[in-house]
């Protein structure tokens, strides 16, 4: 009987040991994930490439970028007039009830800031970041172009990165907006979500 008891105690023992073991190092995956979001996230390649693409926000009602797309096309305005992209493709959503268009409002901010009307492309088609990525692997082809440069948020970056990789664009950079704020916290943290989400796509 002593044996038995002794037995069942140090079964129990173990057990402690693995369910401890497994919630530090579930603790450390959470606590590391969005600091990996954050050091991924400000990896900036400088080469040329032969597009930028410029991932669309919110752009309120009379046509204005909100701050963080105004980050953004600042950012490959930048590019631009460094040599570093020779195309730049706008993508973005069309707001259902508004009917504002992200794509048009980006263009004619790049139009205002002197990038050359023909070497902005529109992408009105890209709904989220999934959408986007496929957009642009679609318009890579067809336009027989090599490179390409995401340009986002920082915490965005590590997410576009995957899935431009799944979606089999080979060269890919990417670059970030100079824009930061308290909300960046929270979008850490979402992303911290979404990025394992995007594992489960459909990238054929």
């Amino acid at each position: 009987m002593d044996m038995e008891l002794a037995i069942t105690l140090i079964e129990i023992e173990i057990m402690q040991k693995r369910y401890i073991f497994m919630f530090t190092f579930l603790l450390l995956v959470i606590l590391l994930f969005p600091f990996f979001i954050v050091v991924v996230g400000h990896f900036e390649s400088r080469e040329k490439s032969d597009l930028c693409v410029v991932l669309g926000n919110k752009v309120y009602f009379d046509g204005t970028p909100s701050p963080w797309l105004k980050g953004r096309l600042d950012q490959a305005v930048q590019l631009y007039s460094e040599n570093k992209v020779k195309y730049i493709l706008v993508s973005g959503a069309t707001d259902q009830e508004t009917g504002v268009s992200e794509a048009k409002h980006m263009r004619s901010y790049l139009i205002e800031q002197g990038i050359p009307p023909a070497y902005i492309w529109e992408d009105s088609l890209g709904n989220n970041t999934f959408q986007t990525i496929m957009n642009t692997r679609t318009l890579l082809g067809e336009n027989n172009l090599k490179s390409v440069k995401f340009v986002s948020q920082f915490y965005h970056t590590p997410r576009i990165r995957y899935a431009a990789s799944r979606a089999g664009i080979p060269e890919a950079s990417f670059s970030f907006a100079r824009y930061y704020c308290r909300k960046d916290i929270y979008a850490t943290l979402r992303e911290c979500i979404a990025l394992p989400y995007y594992a489960f796509k459909n990238y054929s």
